[in-house]
């Protein structure tokens, strides 16, 4: 895993999320009392992003057909054998870093 710098601080609104390109993955960035959590963009249902989801506390919910995920640690709601990948964030100062 490479460490890439994501955004800065405030790039990412509190309670939403963010499409971000790192090393090669497109990353769903989300902000949720003041921490960042970063997890696969692609809802695996049929491939709705879910950085463009809406996000309720740490819940975000998949725009296409609303799968949600747990934001923290990447499983599904509906399904709990499904879990996503989740990325180690690390914010700097103002700069916001995923390990990817």
């Amino acid at each position: 895993m490479a460490k890439v710098k994501a955004c800065k601080v405030n790039d990412v609104q509190e309670g939403r999320g963010k499409v971000i390109f790192a090393n090669g993955k497109e990353v769903a960035l989300f902000k949720v009392n003041g921490q960042f959590f970063a997890m696969d963009n692609t809802c695996p249902h049929q491939g709705g992003s879910l950085g463009d989801g809406s996000l309720n506390n740490d819940i975000v919910t998949c725009p296409l057909h609303a799968w949600q995920f747990n934001v923290k640690t990447g499983t599904s709601l509906l399904l709990e054998h499904i879990k996503l990948d989740s990325y180690k964030i690390e914010v700097h100062g103002e700069d916001v870093f995923i390990h990817v």
